[in-house]
């Protein structure tokens, strides 16, 4: 993706379509070995985790502390994040144009916020189905 970025601002227009055509089809062939991954790493930082602790700032920043938000938030943690990360990145991504690159305008900055971070909660949301935690969330109460 930085190389469609980098392409873009160059004005390569060809070359950053195929680089983006590449990249989609390689990100798709890809996936079930990246869920496989986040899944096997979802298990062993679940078995490390004490839920009974209570909710830190750090558990916002790291993986394990995100699967202690799972496991006490359930499915609400991932719209919780979805959220989260809409407003951060888009929020980022308003400063820089605001002050720095000006770039993108604020439909662009929309656009990419929601879609980018709508692929990552669905991610997330397959990681952490197929994981059970939040069944086992059901489970412990």
């Amino acid at each position: 993706m930085v190389l469609v970025f980098v392409s873009i601002f160059l004005n390569q227009l060809i070359l950053s379509f195929l680089i983006f055509i590449m990249n989609i089809i390689l990100s798709t062939a890809g996936l079930p070995k990246t869920l496989k991954i986040q899944r096997q790493e979802a298990a062993k930082q679940l078995q490390r985790r004490d839920f009974s602790e209570p909710i830190k700032f750090r558990d916002f920043l790291f993986t394990a502390g995100r699967l202690k938000l799972a496991y006490k938030l359930g499915k609400k943690y991932i719209l919780f994040m979805w959220l989260f990360m809409i407003f951060s990145i888009g929020g980022l991504l308003f400063i820089m144009n605001s002050f720095w690159l000006k770039l993108m305008n604020t439909e662009s900055i929309i656009t990419y916020s929601v879609g980018f971070n709508t692929l990552h909660a669905i991610t997330s949301y397959f990681t952490l189905k197929t994981k059970n935690i939040i069944i086992m969330r059901k489970e412990r109460r």
